[in-house]
């Protein structure tokens, strides 16, 4: 899949290990990069296994949760220009190829 980042800061945290080590610690900063890793070898998000992934809410959006560390989620959710919706107007996650990480922390 593809991944985008929601904000700047985002982006420099999950692609600078010296930022992502300082901010969760060496083991969450290196589950961090596997599970971006895990995302970027996926064709959809239902293949993501590791990280215990599970569908939500965030912010009134839906969005798909990834725990990289005990407390510590990592928030992404569709980003495609004409959403891929199922029957009941949700996105439908076997179709979603490209996300947005929205958050990374508790």
């Amino acid at each position: 899949m593809e991944i985008s980042f929601h904000t700047p800061e985002l982006l420099n945290l999950c692609i600078d290990e010296s930022i992502a080590d300082e901010t969760f610690g060496t083991a969450a900063a290196e589950a961090l990069r596997n599970r971006l890793s895990d995302i970027r070898a996926a064709d959809s998000v239902l293949e993501l296994l590791a990280g215990r992934p599970a569908p939500g809410l965030y912010r009134e959006q839906h969005c798909y949760r990834l725990e990289i560390a005990v407390g510590v989620w990592l928030i992404i959710a569709p980003n495609h220009n004409k959403p891929r919706l199922d029957e009941r107007g949700l996105p439908d996650w076997g179709r979603v190829r490209r996300v947005r990480v929205l958050e990374v922390g508790n």
